[in-house]
């Protein structure tokens, strides 16, 4: 029977001393390895819950986007009323949704190339229409300038009393006008009269624009 020496059991409790400590270590470093991947892996989950919570909180906050909008199409129109269309549409589909225009349907008068907004009220004139539409232009047009000549005080013609209601004009330099007319004549233009005793060219700026020889 082979007999273990003191010094061969020595060696082998130190061999076996170090294959347990080489053990221990592996497996401790195999674990810590373990252990990060879990971190990281539990750090990027973290991550992208916060992104999607992020982007959540901006999909809430976030306005609505409406792709359709209702617009009233009305006048010369085949089949006018409300009709629900696009954004991206124009007034000429508006018109064309409600069957195009009439025969006397005049489309010259409005934009057809504008973009519809919603509530938008699409009204299509007549050509009758739209020659009475310029009459009474012009019949408001050619009143405003009777107005405007009405209101003019022709210093040429004026009493006393019609020359007062200008602007810094009184009693006395209404009389000087009439005196001077009766003197001189008729005003050959509204400058001369700064050659009013009274009149300068401060007053004269101030009723220039209100006054006429004719």
């Amino acid at each position: 029977m082979t007999t273990i020496s003191d010094r061969q059991k020595i060696l082998i409790i130190i061999l076996f001393s170090a294959i347990l400590i080489a053990s221990s270590f592996y497996f401790y470093k195999a674990h810590i390895q373990q252990t990060g991947i879990i971190i990281e892996i539990s750090e990027q989950k973290d991550i992208n819950d916060g992104a999607q919570v992020e982007n959540g909180d901006r999909d809430i906050v976030s306005a609505p986007i409406y792709d359709e909008i209702y617009v009233h199409v009305k006048g010369a129109v085949k089949n006018p009323g409300v009709y629900k269309l696009d954004t991206s549409n124009r007034v000429v589909d508006a018109v064309n949704a409600a069957g195009g225009p009439l025969a006397d349907g005049n489309l010259d008068l409005i934009n057809l190339a504008a973009k519809l907004t919603d509530g938008q009220e699409v009204i299509v004139y007549t050509s009758v229409e739209e020659q009475q539409a310029w009459n009474t232009l012009a019949s408001i047009a050619s009143a405003s300038d009777s107005n405007n000549v009405n209101s003019m005080v022709n210093i040429n013609t004026a009493t006393q009393e019609q020359l007062q209601v200008l602007p810094g004009i009184g009693p006395s330099r209404a009389e000087a006008i009439i005196r001077y007319r009766e003197q001189h004549g008729a005003f050959q233009s509204i400058e001369s009269i700064i050659n009013v005793s009274g009149i300068g060219q401060v007053t004269f700026e101030n009723i220039k624009d209100s006054i006429t020889i004719q």
